[in-house]
């Protein structure tokens, strides 16, 4: 017997058609319905934003292209990369004149990772 090759893309498409195919006209505005939904139904997990699975994407999406656009921003401008390292290096040095302070906030942001687990 020959074995027919299909792509997980090609494989799904048809599976899809298929089950589709075997559903009523109401069947399928009730799937669609629910997938709708699901998308806009605030996230329900214990470290989840709060907002819908689909506001989460957008979020998301939105922030993978501003954090690509400024590291293209930054690695092409000079007169922006000198300015942004003078500004860092100001940054450090007023963080560190106030050495109680730092080592507060490290000491806080240590015992809430340590708490969580």
């Amino acid at each position: 017997m020959a074995s027919i090759n299909l792509s997980d893309e090609t494989l799904n498409a048809v599976i899809g058609q298929a089950i589709l195919g075997q559903l009523t006209p109401e069947g399928r505005e009730t799937i669609l319905r629910d997938a709708v939904k699901s998308l806009l139904e605030k996230s329900p997990d214990r470290y989840g934003s709060g907002k819908s699975r689909l506001v989460d994407a957008f979020d998301q999406a939105a922030y993978t292209v501003c954090l690509g656009l400024a590291r293209e921003f930054m690695a092409t401008d000079e007169t922006v990369k000198v300015e942004m390292k003078r500004l860092l290096s100001e940054a450090w040095v007023k963080m560190l004149e106030d050495r109680d302070d730092v080592v507060r906030r490290l000491a806080s942001a240590m015992s809430s990772v340590f708490s969580e687990k």
